[in-house]
């Protein structure tokens, strides 16, 4: 792992490569995924994006025999590009069998930094042939891309890799309108990104993305006209246990830890260590192989560190210890569908590289939650202002608090272990000498609840098909509506003591 002395950008190829060799078939010599697999755990589609990082990783390995069967591999690639007159023209299929349809209208966006790096780092390797097809490839899938986000702009994280792709290539190849193309996209994706309720960074897979898209532009982010971003990055990670601390908007749980992303190759990468969940057999570490050298250090917190700020309107709080980091999030109103399973009014999170846990509230039936700092912790509060409906089974669960299940976590309620709890009870959580404390109490209203500690999993889970679609992966603490009073309010006493 990144504690051994070992160059950490090797380490990343390395599990790259090895990802890529896991799913390779014999047959078609191609790596074999499938984005969309729900219960089926056959993959027999051909992803063309993780092929093209496959190949990268075989050049990377320099050695004779991955070299020879990265440039028989990258052509036939290649051909899949679509160069019909149309809408399409210079864009890419998502899986082979697809072509020549493009459903993903931006996969060109991605393919793009691809290609700058395969032919900025490796064109001798390549030789003149093959450096030829990858540039007329690589020009035509950037007018592609450019022209479809001025038709209708990409997303944020996306418009990034699309504008700096245009500036890399423009300054590669000496094409002064793509230069300057990319450098007026980037000076006003820089402004927005100003903006006080800006949130795009706030979600780690499109930081990852935007990082993708600057790293081809600048080496060093923090003498750049990005530093802001670069400052952001080391204030919303927690280096002990290697998590995203930020505000939980878009924030998914994998099994019973966060969900790996490029994202946590990139701040492991710059942290100078990754973590053990990030060392898992999966296709995604083939996005390591993006992740480019810098010489910048990262900077180190001075701890206790506080942040806050908005996002859409709803006020957050980050804390980060050494022990331990904690985020709240406002809720007002019902949540966006769009980010209802990864929105975390309150995330806290310990641990370390081998494993990290995690405490979060998700889900229920009030309609705002505010929160309040204290000495100890943090208090919440729930206001409901519509009628329960005691007889829905998942609807009259108004307060849950879920955690992710492991032996280190034990769960008391009174000092006891129990199954159940009522309004007022103490409830401890001791993990590994981090002991977090909730009670939860009325303020205003009156009513009637049961307490439930059971195993279950939260909103945000995702690893719920396949062998896992009956898994249960956290504790889940939630309080049962028998009845109450419209409008009602109530307090859950949260409060973290380190050993």
């Amino acid at each position: 792992m990144m504690n051994e002395k070992k160059d950490p950008a090797q380490q990343l190829y390395e599990i790259g490569l090895g990802a890529g060799r896991s799913k390779q078939s014999p047959q078609t010599n191609y790596v074999h995924y499938c984005y969309h697999s729900q219960d089926e755990d056959q993959n027999d589609t051909i992803p063309l994006y993780d092929n093209l990082l496959f190949m990268t990783s075989l050049l990377r390995s320099r050695t004779t025999e991955n070299v020879l069967e990265a440039k028989e591999l990258l052509p036939r690639l290649l051909k899949f590009q679509n160069r019909e007159e149309g809408s399409d023209k210079g864009n890419f299929p998502v899986y082979l069998h697809e072509y020549p349809a493009c459903r993903d209208k931006l996969q060109a966006a991605h393919v793009l930094p691809v290609f700058y790096w395969l032919i900025k780092q490796f064109q001798p390797i390549l030789g003149a042939d093959l450096s030829k097809q990858l540039t007329e490839a690589s020009e035509l899938a950037l007018n592609y891309a450019l022209k479809t986000h001025a038709e209708k702009p990409a997303p944020f994280h996306l418009a990034i890799k699309i504008a700096g792709a245009a500036k890399a290539f423009g300054d590669l190849w000496g094409k002064k309108h793509f230069a300057e193309t990319g450098e007026h996209l980037l000076a006003g994706l820089k402004k927005e990104s100003e903006e006080p309720d800006f949130g795009t960074w706030y979600c780690p897979p499109y930081v990852a993305d935007m990082l993708v898209g600057l790293q081809m532009v600048y080496p060093s982010l923090p003498e750049s006209p990005w530093n802001h971003f670069w400052k952001l990055l080391s204030e919303t990670w927690h280096r002990p246990s290697c998590s995203y601390i930020g505000p939980g908007i878009k924030d998914f749980q994998d099994n019973e830890e966060a969900n790996v992303t490029l994202y946590d190759y990139f701040l492991g990468y710059f942290s100078g260590q990754l973590s053990y969940r990030s060392f898992s057999d999966h296709p995604r570490q083939l996005q390591g192989l993006l992740v480019q050298p810098i010489k910048d250090p990262f900077p180190e917190l001075p701890y206790p560190f506080e942040k806050s700020g908005s996002i859409a309107g709803l006020k957050w709080t980050l804390k980060q210890y050494p022990a331990y980091a904690v985020n709240v999030v406002e809720k007002r109103g019902a949540v966006s569908p769009q980010f209802e399973k990864g929105y975390y009014p309150l995330r806290v999170v310990w641990g370390d590289f081998n494993k990290s846990h995690s405490f979060v509230c998700q889900g229920g039936t009030s309609t705002l939650i505010e929160h309040q700092f204290t000495d100890k912790g943090v208090d919440l509060y729930f206001t409901f202002e519509e009628p329960p409906l005691p007889d829905d089974k998942d609807k009259n669960r108004e307060i849950q608090f879920f955690c992710d299940y492991d032996e280190a976590n034990k769960i008391l309620v009174g000092g006891l272990p129990a199954t159940t709890f009522q309004i007022d009870d103490q409830i401890t959580i001791k993990s590994n000498g981090f002991t977090i404390g909730v009670k939860i109490s009325f303020v205003e209203g009156d009513a009637r609840y049961f307490g439930h500690i059971m195993l279950g999993n939260r909103p945000a889970q995702v690893s719920l098909k396949g062998n896992h679609r009956f898994s249960a992966f956290d504790w889940q603490l939630f309080l049962r509506t028998v009845r109450r009073t419209v409008p009602c309010k109530m307090k859950a006493e949260i409060t973290f003591t380190p050993s």
